[in-house]
């Protein structure tokens, strides 16, 4: 499932290989995963939550602009609270 945006749940349960990700930036628009979750979050062994290679392009930072960009790799980030 890709969600782009910020959403709230009661909670989200990944089960049998289900994978929660986001669209990949462009150089023209950068998409998030925002997620509140208010009660729980459930990932079996089989699932993830991956956002990889999905954040700024290559030279580009915040506010999608190449001012300042780095000239490696970047992706995404998940942070659980």
């Amino acid at each position: 499932m890709t969600i782009d945006g910020a959403h709230s749940f009661n909670s989200i349960q990944l089960i049998n290989g289900a994978v929660l990700t986001e669209d990949a930036g462009t150089a023209t628009q950068m998409h998030t995963l925002d997620l509140t979750v208010t009660q729980q979050v459930i990932v079996d062994s089989t699932s993830r939550i991956d956002v990889t290679g999905q954040g700024y392009l290559a030279g580009r930072t915040t506010g999608n602009t190449t001012v300042g960009g780095v000239t490696g790799q970047s992706g995404g980030m998940a942070v659980v609270e």
